[in-house]
């Protein structure tokens, strides 16, 4: 009857030991649950800038002219993308395509 009584509480003091194991661990679980979340919302937004860049270099800008500041000097006149020939603004851009196609591209409203 001793022995019963003695093993009831330490059973009892186990439950109550594992019960608030649990709940530290499911708390943590939440908390790391909402950095997966926000970490994905990060990675996302890191990715459509990313591609936005990658779409402002593979459509340079062509026609526009560099701003006059009131002087006469010539090379103001200019268009920045007219200094360049064709095969150059190739040569800048396909680094950038490179980086594109090596990481992987997710949807811009991922699912939890």
């Amino acid at each position: 009857a001793a022995q019963t009584t003695i093993l009831e509480s330490v059973i009892a003091q186990l439950a109550k030991n594992l019960r608030a194991h649990i709940q530290s661990s499911s708390a943590q679980i939440q908390q790391l649950i909402n950095q997966v979340s926000n970490l994905k919302d990060e990675q996302c937004k890191a990715i459509e800038l990313r591609n936005r860049l990658v779409d402002i270099t593979e459509r340079p800008k062509k026609g526009k002219k560099a701003k006059d500041n009131g002087t006469d000097n010539s090379q103001k006149e200019i268009p920045a993308e007219e200094e360049y020939t064709e095969e150059e603004r190739e040569a800048e851009v396909e680094p950038e395509v490179e980086v594109e196609t090596s990481q992987p591209v997710f949807e811009s409203n991922p699912t939890p």
